[in-house]
């Protein structure tokens, strides 16, 4: 008999309905889990503040897996693993997307960081007005003042944004010819870049080992490419009804709905 004690769930477009809330229904059916015994995680390609932020106002105790695997914490707040992209490579990396004059951001364990003028990329870690957030988003002036920072500083993900997809391709391509980095896409129109070996499925793992249970235990939830690794290695892998079609030909189960409607709510009731 298959033994789920431990619950992981993407957040945009999993968890998280277009309203970027947790619905009542999906909150209250986490909760009753919880309270059976159930380990609950958040885990998501965004910073580790901003999902906090939701975490605070849930029910229930979560851990946390951030930037697709480079920052965990456990339900306690514990920090019990990161790792840093390897400067070398984070400075190609940027040295690369100013070349392309990309629109990029990128990332500490809880605070923005971007050169001056860059376009806003909040739709892609925003928290709604009614919950709390108080990410500082930091500016650099230059090229210059990014890689002094490296002295300092440690980065955990670069995500960029481009509409034009041939030309996201063509930087695609580009980035993959640096070592130590690891590329995937939570939409068709973004790259998100962490450290060689980093994904969701390699955190997971070692909260699992940190909390005395493995992935046999594990059942996890997403929608798009970054969670590929996550839905093979668990024990139960589940695709949203809205997932991409990849995601769906590695997936155990697919939800009856999607995360508009409660998909999540409604195959937990079903599956428990």
């Amino acid at each position: 008999m298959i033994d789920i004690r431990i619950l992981a769930f993407d957040m945009d477009g999993t968890l998280l309905n277009s309203e970027k809330m947790v619905s009542r229904g999906t909150s209250l059916e986490l909760e009753r889990l919880s309270n059976n015994g159930v380990e609950i995680v958040l885990s998501s390609g965004r910073l580790h503040k901003s999902i906090e932020a939701y975490a605070h106002i849930l029910p229930f105790k979560t851990s946390i897996v951030a930037t697709n695997g480079s920052v965990v914490t456990d339900y306690e707040g514990r920090r019990v693993y990161e790792k840093p992209i390897d400067t070398d490579a984070f400075i190609k990396v940027v040295d690369l997307l100013y070349d392309y004059k990309m629109n990029f951001h990128f990332y500490g364990v809880n605070e923005f960081y971007r050169l001056k003028g860059t376009t806003s990329l909040n739709t892609y870690s925003r928290v709604p007005k009614n919950i709390k957030d108080t990410i500082d988003i930091i500016e650099y002036n230059n090229i210059k003042e990014i890689k002094e920072s490296c002295e300092n500083n440690s980065y955990f993900k670069v995500l960029l944004v481009e509409e034009d997809k041939k030309y996201i391709e063509e930087v695609r391509q580009e980035l993959s010819k640096i070592d130590k980095i690891k590329i995937s896409s939570s939409w068709t129109n973004n790259i998100e870049i962490v450290p060689e070996g980093v994904n969701k499925a390699r955190s997971l793992k070692y909260l699992c080992k940190n909390l005395g249970l493995d992935l046999n235990n594990l059942m996890s939830f997403g929608d798009n490419n970054n969670d590929i690794e996550m839905i093979e290695e668990s024990k139960v892998g589940v695709a949203m009804s809205n997932a991409t079609n990849e995601l769906k030909q590695k997936a155990d189960f697919i939800t009856d709905y999607d995360n508009d409607h409660d998909g999540i709510m409604k195959f937990l009731k079903q599956y428990f």
